[in-house]
């Protein structure tokens, strides 16, 4: 009973700090081509900001899937919109677009916390694994718009049956810098 109540605070104080975290400073990322099986530069810096933003939990560890996931938003594009006011039109439609096929991802370079990526013939015995592990987190492909200068992304992170949720998140690039603009729950255990 104490482990599940300590894992849904710790859940929750992660949603919250993805929220409210919209200053992070990160240098560029290199080693990273445009291939669309593996992401491109600008995804890869997406997912270092958003998983850098947990950083403020004591050592998290968290295990990151080798592919993306696809979660359709096509019936909720007005939900979306209405929390999302500043969400461009084509951002979605590129999300929509991109997300058609899984891609492979590599690791993660610029992390400040600990991260290990496990391929889907092992993601169901994660935490026995990786047992001091936090949570088994997914990333969906970043939807970006035409200038570049938004992002989309659905992450989800798994920590136990009734400690999990699905996110998106919506970051703006501001002087060079992706920066965390909002984030909207998408479901809950």
């Amino acid at each position: 009973m104490v482990k599940r109540l300590f894992l849904l605070i710790i859940f929750l104080i992660t949603n919250l700090i993805i929220v409210f975290n919209c200053e992070r400073n990160k240098d560029t990322i290199i080693g990273y081509t445009e291939n669309r099986k593996t992401g491109n530069n600008q995804e890869y810096f997406v997912y270092s900001i958003i998983l850098n933003s947990f950083q403020n939990i004591p050592n998290p560890i968290f295990v990151l899937s080798d592919s993306t996931v696809f979660y359709d938003l096509s019936d909720g594009i007005d939900y979306i919109k209405e929390h999302f006011p500043d969400l461009q039109d084509d951002t979605i439609d590129n999300y929509l677009i991109i997300n058609q096929q899984n891609i492979e991802l590599l690791n993660i370079p610029d992390l400040e916390i600990t991260c290990s990526i496990i391929d889907n013939e092992n993601k169901s015995q994660w935490k026995e694994l990786y047992q001091n592990a936090d949570a088994l987190i997914h990333f969906s492909q970043v939807g970006f718009n035409t200038n570049k200068d938004q992002a989309l992304v659905y992450f989800s992170d798994y920590s136990a049956p009734l400690s999990a949720s699905g996110n998106l998140i919506i970051l703006n690039k501001e002087n060079s810098i992706w920066v965390i603009v909002k984030s909207l729950m998408l479901w809950i255990s």
